[in-house]
């Protein structure tokens, strides 16, 4: 595994990936923070990560932006009503949310939920804290907490609704 950028985030991944026992090749400009971390992780490397035949010639075959990535996951957070927001692909989430209370009390068939909203209710969480599937069959009760999936604008709005 390869961290690139040994900043707070990056040393922090970096340290918690070797203390599970993975081996990682620390990447950075900066030599302070190369020198300071050799030692603590497999490999230390100061480079211009910037260039991408210094990544190829390191191995570093996929790269991973977790600080853009978090960045979009809590503004999603911010602005919604979800509890928890997870982007699978640009354009297409899940969200974490409460039952609309519309949709409490009726099948899933019967709100229309696909056809009306544009989202799938993929599993639900009863009040006595169990996660089961949804089926077209259940039926939601009150303080049910739902997992939405669909277009990222479709859940958040769904999110919305009370």
């Amino acid at each position: 595994m390869a961290v690139i950028g040994l900043g707070r985030f990056g040393t922090s991944l970096a340290l918690e990936l070797m203390a599970s026992g993975t081996e990682v090749l620390g990447i950075d400009a900066d030599e302070d923070l190369v020198q300071s971390l050799n030692g603590q992780l497999t490999q230390v490397v100061r480079a211009d990560s910037t260039r991408i035949d210094v990544l190829e010639q390191l191995g570093v075959h996929r790269v991973i932006y977790p600080e853009k990535d978090m960045g979009r996951r809590v503004a999603h957070l911010v602005r919604g009503a979800a509890a928890d927001y997870l982007e699978i692909d640009r354009g297409y989430a899940v969200v974490k949310t409460v039952a609309p209370a519309h949709l409490q009390g009726i099948t899933l068939t019967d709100g229309a939920v696909r056809s009306t909203y544009g989202v799938t209710i993929a599993a639900y969480r009863t009040t006595h804290g169990e996660w089961r599937n949804a089926e077209a069959s259940t039926v939601l009760g009150d303080g049910d907490v739902v997992l939405v999936v669909g277009p990222t604008r479709e859940v958040e709005r769904f999110a919305q609704l009370r």
